[in-house]
């Protein structure tokens, strides 16, 4: 992206809000244009219609250069196959450069059930950033490259160098990421906090109060609950994020599970909240 251009995200995304402005710095100064859409997914039609709005060769206004979204999003929902393949059918249309967000992609795919390249470069993603942090690895992502974006490839080396990303002793991440796509070690472990998250939610969204504020597809849940019921949940000794009171007695609250998640520990949490 050059610094005069614009790269299309939702106004939830991780590089919008969490990224303390990183991808305006490493791009020269791009500018990031949030978009709204339900559930941290954006549409066609809300792209098209900002993609569209100046003319391109319009000196005075940013230059359409990229899509960014995030599978799974940051409110734990996912984008289908189809989803994507007709955000990539709009990008190819208007030239912008197709970028997915993968911090969690593997609990995506697990829930797709779909093979990646579906969901990716056959959907016309360029651009993807693998991450494998949220799922079992330490401290391991990986910027994989489509198509004739890969003629870029050397660009983007220099700028991870640039960026203190290159450590010295890369193989010990580079034999993390080995393990882990071994045997769809990385799948299984997904599957397995999907489903975590998935008993974990009925099970607390059943107790009188309590409200889902987002579908479950991954392993991320959303919650607004009466004080009580949290308080209930934190007293087990799990330690939890301080919930977000809304004043009237209830707040919300954001519960993950991973691929390590004990099936009693989820118990635990259950019979806390249906105990309050």
């Amino acid at each position: 992206t050059p610094p005069w251009g614009a790269v299309y995200c939702h106004h939830d995304a991780h590089i919008m809000v969490d990224e303390a402005n990183g991808p305006e710095f490493f791009s020269g100064g791009a500018k990031l244009a949030d978009l709204p859409g339900d559930h941290g997914r954006l549409d066609v039609a809300t792209v098209r219609e900002a993609a569209t709005a100046f003319p391109v060769d319009d000196l005075h206004h940013p230059m359409r250069a990229a899509l960014s979204i995030t599978q799974a999003t940051e409110w734990g929902n996912i984008y289908s196959v189809p989803q994507v393949q007709a955000l990539g059918d709009l990008c190819t249309e208007l030239d912008m450069v197709f970028h997915m967000d993968g911090a969690r992609f593997a609990n995506a795919v697990a829930a797709l059930g779909c093979s990646p390249a579906e969901v990716t470069w056959k959907a016309g993603i360029d651009v993807m950033s693998f991450g494998a942090t949220k799922n079992g690895c330490m401290a391991v992502e990986a910027l994989v490259v489509f198509g004739e974006k890969r003629k870029e490839f050397v660009k983007l080396q220099r700028l991870h160098k640039r960026a203190g990303q290159l450590f010295s002793k890369m193989r010990f991440f580079s034999a993390q990421l080995e393990a882990y796509l071994a045997n769809d070690n990385w799948i299984t472990w997904a599957a397995h906090a999907n489903t975590q998250a998935k008993r974990l939610s009925q099970g607390v969204a059943a107790v009188d109060g309590v409200k889902l504020l987002h579908p479950v597809e991954a392993n991320e849940i959303f919650l607004s609950m009466p004080i009580a019921v949290y308080d209930a949940m934190a007293a087990t000794g799990f330690g939890l994020y301080p919930i977000s009171p809304s004043g009237d007695g209830h707040g919300s609250i954001r519960l993950v599970t991973s691929f390590n998640s004990d099936p009693a520990d989820v118990d635990t949490l259950v019979a806390a909240a249906q105990g309050a």
